[in-house]
């Protein structure tokens, strides 16, 4: 694990900074940064997520806290949130948004050592030549 911190916007009775300005998470989860969200959607104003009714939202069924959300379904909100601009969630520079590390659809928590690293490129390559001759 990584020893990370990911600004959060105010509002959230986590720990404070020492002149009160921002929210720090450590080892902030996806589902964790959906909610989060959501709750920044709503004004921070807990009970407007619970009656939240927005259902063409991709984060409307983790809103609660209840499920797993995935890195890629947050991909999905942050090219959403853009507008449908891939460049435009590469590129974004607001780390106040608690999607902000997972907007890449990868996991930060998560690190592989070298070996891992390998052997999940192989199984990829394996993967693509498999798919190939299946064309």
């Amino acid at each position: 694990m990584t020893d990370k911190t990911y600004p959060v916007r105010i509002g959230c009775s986590f720990q404070e900074n020492r002149d009160g300005t921002k929210i720090i998470m450590r080892t902030l989860t996806p589902k964790k940064a959906v909610r989060l969200r959501c709750l920044d959607c709503s004004s921070w104003f807990f009970p407007d997520v619970k009656k939240c009714d927005n259902k063409k939202c991709l984060l409307f069924k983790f809103r609660m806290g209840n499920g797993r959300p995935s890195v890629k379904l947050i991909r999905k909100e942050c090219i959403s949130c853009m507008g449908g601009q891939q460049l435009q969630v590469r590129g974004y520079s607001d780390t106040a948004c608690s999607l902000y590390p997972f907007r890449m659809a990868s996991n930060p928590n998560i690190q592989l050592t070298e070996e891992q690293r390998k052997a999940k490129a192989d199984i990829l390559h394996e993967n693509r030549l498999k798919h190939a001759m299946a064309l």
